[in-house]
Formats: C-alpha cells, structure tokens, sequence
C-alpha cells in the first residue's frame, strides 16, 4: 500500500499559534537579524513537513504595515496541498496583516 506523504495538521496549528504569539517580535527582528527570525520560524514549522526529507523554503517580509509569507512548494504536488492546508490554517487575526502566497 502506497501513502501519500501529509503535514502534520497538529503541528500546523501550533506552528500558527506560535508565529501569532511572536507576531510582534518576527515585525522587529525581521528588520534587525533577519536570520533569527528565520531560524525561529524554521525551528517552529520544519518538524510539520519531516515526512517529506526536505528542507522546507520560505521567506518572509514586512513593510508598511503588512507582511507576505512565501512557502516554496518545490514544485511537488503533495507539498503544495500540504502548503495550502498551512494557508487555510492560518488565523484570521493574522490574515489581516499578512498575505500566504504559494510559489514553486
């Protein structure tokens, strides 16, 4: 029996209780020590996608009052439906200040 490779949907729900508790402290860093906040966010929502043996690739901005969250699919179609479920996870608290875009 074949099984698709899936996120861990308990680990995508803490990774975006985790970023809305750090939301502020991700703004400010990520204008001083970008890589802090990279390795924060990576730390955090890395162990969600381990079944795929990837290193996931995202990045993330802030400017003028809202921030854009990319999530690289790396072109693999279960990945990108895992990216999607992360993105229809994302709190609507959130979904005000930042846009999930979906990239290859």
């Amino acid at each position: 029996m074949f099984f698709r490779k899936k996120a861990d949907e308990e680990m995508l729900k803490f990774f975006w209780a985790w970023f809305e508790q750090n939301e502020e402290w991700i703004i400010a860093t990520s204008k001083t020590d970008r890589m802090a906040v990279v390795n924060a966010v990576d730390e955090k929502l890395s162990p969600a996608f381990a079944c795929y043996h990837v290193e996931i690739e995202f990045q993330l901005g802030y400017n003028d009052g809202h921030g854009e969250f990319f999530f690289f699919d790396l072109n693999k179609r279960a990945l990108r439906k895992d990216a999607e479920k992360l993105a229809s996870l994302m709190p609507a608290k959130l979904q005000q200040n930042w846009t999930f875009i979906i990239e290859h």
